[in-house]
């Protein structure tokens, strides 16, 4: 990974304030612990040029010709809080799994506790994307939106990455929170706007209610003291292993 990382500026000027290959200290970037789902701002994109051939992926790469451009929209999870180091997060060992298999760039736009209208407020929608991991909602609920006028803000934020890149395959996370009804309401939103756009869904509340995937509180990570709400080193693994798969067949049936 060769992350870039930003402090949230409008749509159409964030502030770059530095960046260097195999990850930048998040010391001066990290945000209140009482956040829910959280994440300082990066962009990271991978080394452009040219990728093996379909026929040389790596093993467990994407199936099928790879995207060449990706984003990873998100909160703190997409960040990883509370890996034991950024490599170790949901999104550094996807970003890994899918520059080893020819992805040219990837490029995330996420932030500590935001909503899904915070980060469409937030942040530039990134044009010529091919696919968007999205994993958007914790905060929301977490926060009481009420999920009528979260799915409204939702599906107009996936209109964005439509518009702003035609054709846009999506995968889209729920939402990382006990199973409940009121999480059933915040994942059906979510699903339900996403597969009307031809995307893929997959569901996290399982995950976190799995032993072992959360906590302990008290540990240190690349992104201060460990808590019990955020996954884990193996918790990240797992979502990796969700997203890869929900990637891989998409790229199959494309």
């Amino acid at each position: 990974m060769r992350p870039i990382h930003q402090l949230p500026g409008t749509r159409s000027d964030p502030m770059v304030v530095g960046g260097h290959a195999r990850g930048l200290p998040a010391r001066g970037l990290r945000m209140p612990a009482a956040f829910l789902a959280a994440g300082a701002v990066l962009v990271s994109c991978s080394p452009g040029g040219s990728g093996p051939s379909e026929t040389q992926l790596p093993s467990g790469s994407p199936a099928g010709r790879p995207p060449e451009a990706v984003l990873l929209s998100g909160d703190s999870i997409t960040e990883g809080w509370h890996a034991t180091t950024e490599e170790l997060s949901f999104r550094g060992l996807v970003e890994e799994w899918l520059t080893e298999g020819g992805t040219g760039s990837v490029t995330g736009t996420f932030h500590a506790g935001f909503t899904v209208q915070e980060v469409a407020d937030g942040f530039e929608v990134p044009r010529g994307v091919d696919l968007a991991v999205v994993e958007l909602g914790t905060n929301d609920i977490g926060r009481n939106n009420p999920v009528g006028n979260f799915g409204i803000q939702y599906a107009t934020y996936l209109d964005d990455l439509e518009e702003a890149s035609p054709g846009v395959q999506l995968v889209c996370l729920g939402v990382w929170y006990p199973a409940s009804d009121q999480t059933t309401g915040f994942d059906d939103a979510i699903e339900r706007e996403c597969t009307s756009r031809g995307g893929v869904f997959q569901p996290l509340s399982g995950l976190f209610g799995e032993t072992g995937l959360r906590g302990p509180e008290g540990n240190p990570t690349w992104l201060g003291i460990s808590d019990a709400f955020h996954p884990n080193d193996a918790g990240h693994e797992r979502i990796a292993e969700l997203v890869k798969e929900r990637i891989s067949a998409l790229e199959s049936a494309s």
